[in-house]
């Protein structure tokens, strides 16, 4: 049976993971064991792409915009795909060096993300990602205490 979160188009792609899932907190929580509050808020802002806060142009390198997409569009005269491209790109950005900040204050629970770390790849949420981009593939590493398991089951 599917649930009417499916319907509705709820689904999210994990930033950690890749995986699809309805209930994106409960999953960064339960699989990945996000503890830390900042974080999960963070990452749940990467997958959902609402965003609040001050962004920077990359076209001009003007810095800390309230509306980027504005800005874009009337100074720069850029629209449709490619504002869409630009304000993910730049969204995506600004929360990864939200991570980095959070990760140099040394936080306690620690991060369980390693977006912020300079070799770290990571599958683009659906959500902001444009259409012609295929999510990146996070590489292989060895199992770990804070990777996803079975049903949430440890080894």
């Amino acid at each position: 049976m599917i649930s009417n979160a499916i319907l509705a188009g709820d689904m999210r792609q994990c930033p950690l993971c890749s995986r699809n899932t309805t209930g994106i907190k409960r999953h960064l929580t339960n699989r990945h064991r996000v503890e830390n509050h900042t974080e999960l808020g963070l990452l749940i802002t990467l997958t959902t792409g609402r965003f609040k806060g001050y962004l920077d142009c990359a076209v001009c390198d003007k810095k800390r915009l309230s509306r980027l997409d504005r800005h874009l569009a009337n100074i720069h005269g850029i629209s449709g795909f490619e504002l869409t491209k630009l304000m993910a790109t730049a969204k995506e950005e600004c929360i990864i060096r939200k991570l980095a900040d959070l990760r140099a204050r040394g936080p306690e629970p620690p991060m369980v993300s390693e977006l912020d770390l300079d070799d770290a790849t990571y599958a683009k949420p659906r959500s902001i990602m444009p259409e012609d981009e295929e999510p990146m593939s996070r590489s292989p590493s060895p199992p770990s205490d804070t990777q996803c398991t079975e049903r949430g089951r440890r080894p």
